[in-house]
């Protein structure tokens, strides 16, 4: 989906550890572009939350859906608490276009 110049990509968290957690998105880039990314909000021990990924897209060269090929980036899963890593990606996440 895109807003203006993001693209979004809705997604479920689902958190079955015993501490809430908080997540970062890192290395992330659209097409190959580098494009900061975001994810918002911490999740409780034992729940699910809703959330988007939000990459923006101002220094890339996607401006429509029919642009977009893919996005990678990591992961970094940690205590908004304490500020203590939990876990991170050890290889970068693809999502492809669905043509």
């Amino acid at each position: 989906m895109f807003m203006g110049k993001q693209l979004i990509i809705p997604v479920i968290i689902v958190n079955d550890s015993e501490q809430s957690i908080d997540i970062i998105v890192t290395d992330s880039s659209v097409n190959g572009w580098t494009a900061d990314a975001y994810i918002s909000g911490e999740v409780p021990k034992g729940k699910k939350a809703k959330s988007q990924f939000k990459f923006e897209l101002e220094d890339t060269d996607v401006s429509t859906l029919e642009d977009f090929v893919d996005a990678e980036f990591a992961l970094r899963v940690y205590d908004g608490t304490a500020w203590k890593d939990i876990t991170s990606t050890a290889e970068p996440i693809v999502v492809y276009a669905s043509k």
